[in-house]
This record gives C-alpha cells, sequence and structure tokens, in this order.
C-alpha cells in the first residue's frame, strides 16, 4: 500500500490505516470506528477477504469412512468468506448511513463459484454462493438510503491464494478488469447487481427467472409486507 499512500498525499490528500483481523468481531468494529471517527464520514467498503478449504473438507467423506464418528468439517472457510464479510457489510452500512451523506457503496467479492458449481471446493462455493444472494436481496432496502451494494465474481485471478496459476497465463483474468468493474459500481447508482470477470470481460448476471408468479409473489410483494414467519400484519 505504500505506493497508493505516497501517490495520495502527494495530491493533496490525506491517509490513515488500521490493522484489524476478520476473525475478531470487536477489531473490526474498532477499525470502523477509528475510521470514522478520523474522517466523519465512510463511502466505500470492500469485502474482499477470502479463503480456500482446509480439510477435512466435505470431500474427504471417504478417508473417514471407518470412523464410528467422523471429525467435523473445517468451516474456516465459511467463517471468513461468509461471516467475516456479513459482519463487514452490517458496520458499512451502519456507519454510511451515520454518515448522513445519503451515499455510500459496498463492493463484496464473490467468485464466479459463486454461481457455477465447484466439485473440488463445494464449501468455498457455498460461501460464495451465499454472497450473491446477499447481494441480490440486500440491494433494493439499501437503496432507500442511497447506499448500493454489488458484488465481483471474478474467475482465476493471480493473488497469494493461487501463486500457482503463474504458470496458467491462458486462464488468468487481470486484476485490471476486476478494477473496471469497481469503479462502474462506484460511479453508478445500480445496486444488487453480480459482475462475472473472464480474462477481459465484464457479464453482469441476471438472477434465475422466476418458474411461476405465485414464486414471485411470495419472494417479493407478499415477503416485502410479512413478518419473518409470513404473519400479515
Amino acid at each position: 500500500m505504500e505506493g497508493p499512500k505516497v501517490a495520495l498525499i502527494t495530491g493533496g490528500g490525506m491517509t490513515a490505516s488500521d490493522r484489524a483481523s476478520i476473525y475478531s468481531q470487536s477489531q473490526s468494529k474498532r477499525a470502523f470506528a477509528s475510521t470514522y471517527a478520523t474522517w466523519k464520514r465512510i463511502d466505500l467498503v470492500a469485502a474482499n477477504a477470502g479463503i480456500t478449504e482446509t480439510r477435512p473438507s466435505l470431500c474427504d467423506y471417504r478417508s473417514v469412512a471407518e470412523q464410528d464418528l467422523p471429525p467435523a468439517p473445517n468451516l474456516k472457510v465459511m467463517e471468513v468468506n461468509l461471516t467475516a464479510a456479513l459482519h463487514t457489510v452490517w458496520l458499512a452500512s451502519h456507519y454510511m448511513l451515520k454518515s448522513g451523506n445519503g451515499w455510500g457503496r459496498i463492493i463484496v467479492t464473490s467468485s464466479s463459484a459463486g454461481i457455477y458449481p465447484t466439485p473440488f471446493q463445494p464449501l468455498y462455493a457455498a460461501s460464495k454462493h451465499a454472497l450473491v444472494g446477499l447481494v441480490r436481496s440486500l440491494g433494493p432496502i439499501l437503496s432507500k438510503d442511497g447506499i448500493t451494494i454489488n458484488a465481483l465474481l471474478p474467475g482465476l485471478v493471480l493473488t497469494g491464494l493461487t501463486k500457482g496459476a503463474k504458470s496458467l497465463p491462458e486462464f488468468l483474468t487481470p486484476t485490471a478488469t476486476v478494477v473496471k468493474a469497481c469503479e462502474r459500481f462506484i460511479e453508478t447508482n445500480d445496486t444488487g447487481l453480480c459482475a462475472e470477470i473472464s480474462k477481459d470481460n465484464i457479464y453482469l448476471r441476471e438472477q434465475a427467472s422466476y418458474s411461476d408468479e405465485t414464486q414471485k409473489r411470495v419472494l417479493t410483494k407478499l415477503a416485502e409486507s410479512a413478518t419473518p414467519d409470513f404473519t400479515i400484519p
């Protein structure tokens, strides 16, 4: 981050930094509170942290078949990719509303595994599918306060998690394409969208169509006016 910091300061801007573990809700709260105390506003939040699966995964069921009671699957991928992201979105929406600007941008990093099956990483896929559902469901709600939330669904991007992909350049999606999708979500009022990013291409993926009018009414109009147990006030 030193390069971006120098560029920002040289251009007349100011910068501050804080470090927090996404495993710790209290540390995340402290980081948001510190940022808000410094600037009296929070405009943009990127929920970008993610890891891949660690063993034992659900794929390992055969390796424990002889045991009377199998060990619990390792759910750390869910804690980071989903639970921490949910907490980040919660804090972001709180401080954006508190800022009083009527404007905020939340960008959630899902994955192409959020819309496609990923047999070798089922828990990873589950966490990323959940983020797609979150963004599509929360978009219309946050928009009432001028806050947008959208998701990035990149393919194979070279990161610390995918260092082995250096030998597969023909499959890599450039970071520049991901940045382009981010810029679109920052500059527009679109919300609840999911941008699949593959190599130099960005595809806004539509949600599945409703199978019939009953499903549509239950999940839109009826759900809007009912309590969580579907009691109509």
